[in-house]
């Protein structure tokens, strides 16, 4: 948990879908409890004219990181292209969430 709380995660969506995970945090200009009310982050990428649409993925009750789609900026713009990758990016989180939660190693008793 300490290595996630000193990563960089405020650089991009992939990033503020974890951080929005780890509970709170103080001092900081991002709209975190946006972010982990509406389940995912939309925000600029790496790659120039790309747009990083990021959700989080779950091992039982702890975030384990998070999966992201770059898309193109020009279809990202339209409100229902945008609408269907979040639901893309959130499905997929999901599914893999359940899978990791699922197929995660056993506990000893």
């Amino acid at each position: 948990m300490r290595s996630l709380e000193s990563a960089p995660l405020e650089a991009d969506a992939a990033g503020l879908a974890i951080f929005a995970c780890l509970g709170s945090v103080g001092g900081n200009k991002i709209d975190i409890a946006r972010i982990r009310e509406e389940g995912h982050a939309i925000g600029p990428s790496p790659l120039p004219g790309r747009t990083m649409i990021a959700a989080p993925i779950w091992y039982g009750s702890a975030v384990a990181g998070s999966i992201a789609l770059l898309a193109k900026d020009g279809p990202t713009r339209r409100a229902t292209t945008r609408a269907r990758y979040v639901t893309s990016v959130m499905d997929t989180a999901a599914a893999m969430s359940g899978h990791l939660t699922r197929s995660g190693t056993r506990r000893a008793s």
